[in-house]
């Protein structure tokens, strides 16, 4: 594998020097036949009712999914986390704006087990899903019906309210500092996400990590190696390096994120599977799907940690326009270092 690797890696040619990049937020366009019920902080607790869920966001060109019980919500000032072991959900509520029933057209599983969906979907302001809740094949449709129902969504979209436009909060924020009373939306989701999610956890990915996985920023040369050291690879190697993953059965966490959802996993997946240019790598009750076509550049962060520590090594994936498609981490080991499978394979896309 080692060897496969290096060879692809010998045709690789360098990536040009990219900037930083903040894109202008787009102005949302209601669709017509819509009801207004509810707010998100209360449709996102009653969540709880569903039982176990599939848990599914992304973009066209890649796409995150598993399986189970979703953690209880944390709802802050136009936030929400829910965070277990395994899973990081963080929502956005200023970019959702539609609730609807999943469509029963979307019966194509990621997972052969998980069965026909029958479920709930968030939407952005041009009807794309955000995030889509769908339960299982035999599970009882009690408590979506009630949820649905409770907010106007059985019958086709409904728009909760509550969020103010980020551009023109309503009441000056001290946390922003020097900030003027109109800041960008993404310092203040960065401050709001601050509030919200817990600093200490080592898995809880950067705000900026999350700026370019959500579209807000785009890759920043300068930014990415004032972190560590950053090295672009050849992404025609990246398809070797996800099949040995699943041959090696390594633990790994992987993050993606859409223009409203960051979605973090943590899983062994064991098993690999192509279909029409798209790589499906394969947990228990878990997907990870990737287009490796939409991927233009590739990089390995090494960052240093604690002293006598081993460097932290991470894969960065992004698409042509600079927005992360997903972060790749190792899994620690139960001494807290890092694992030497995937040191192992992380070293030869750099040989």
């Amino acid at each position: 594998m080692r060897s496969v690797i290096a060879l692809a890696s010998a045709f690789g040619s360098p990536r040009p020097e990219r900037t930083a990049r903040v894109l202008p937020e787009a102005s949302p366009v209601p669709p017509p036949a819509v009801r207004y019920a509810g707010h998100w902080a209360e449709i996102l607790w009653d969540l709880g009712c569903l039982g176990p869920v599939r848990i599914e966001s992304g973009t066209a060109q890649v796409r995150l999914a598993h399986f189970g019980a979703l953690p209880a919500i944390r709802v802050g000032d136009a936030v929400a986390v829910a965070r277990d072991r395994r899973l990081m959900l963080g929502l956005f509520l200023d970019r959702l704006y539609a609730l609807r029933p999943e469509p029963a057209s979307t019966a194509a599983t990621m997972h052969p087990d998980f069965g026909p969906p029958r479920g709930l979907r968030m939407e952005d302001a041009f009807g794309a899903p955000l995030l889509t809740l769908n339960l299982a094949k035999d599970s009882a449709n009690f408590g979506l019906r009630a949820l649905l129902g409770t907010y106007g969504a059985d019958q086709g979209p409904a728009i909760p309210a509550g969020v103010h436009d980020l551009t023109h909060p309503a009441e000056p924020d001290e946390r922003l500092g020097s900030v003027a009373r109109t800041p960008h939306p993404v310092e203040v989701r960065r401050v709001r996400w601050q509030a919200l999610a817990r600093p200490s956890d080592p898995a809880a990915p950067d705000f900026a990590d999350i700026a370019e996985l959500c579209g807000w920023l785009r890759l920043d040369d300068a930014r990415l190696r004032g972190r560590g050291r950053a090295i672009a690879i050849d992404p025609a190697v990246v398809p070797y390096f996800l099949e040995a993953l699943t041959e090696q059965s390594v633990p790994v966490r992987v993050t993606t994120g859409n223009a409203g959802v960051v979605h973090g996993l943590t899983d062994v997946f064991n098993s690999m599977r192509r279909a029409q240019g798209r790589m499906r790598l394969l947990g228990d009750d878990t997907c990870f799907e990737l287009d490796p076509g939409a991927v233009d550049s590739a990089w390995v962060l090494i960052q240093d940690q604690d002293p006598g520590a081993a460097p932290r090594r991470q894969l960065r994936l992004y698409d042509e326009d600079g927005q992360a498609l997903a972060l790749l981490d190792a899994v620690p080991t139960r001494a807290g270092q890092e694992s030497p499978l995937w040191r192992v394979l992380i070293n030869a896309l750099l040989d």
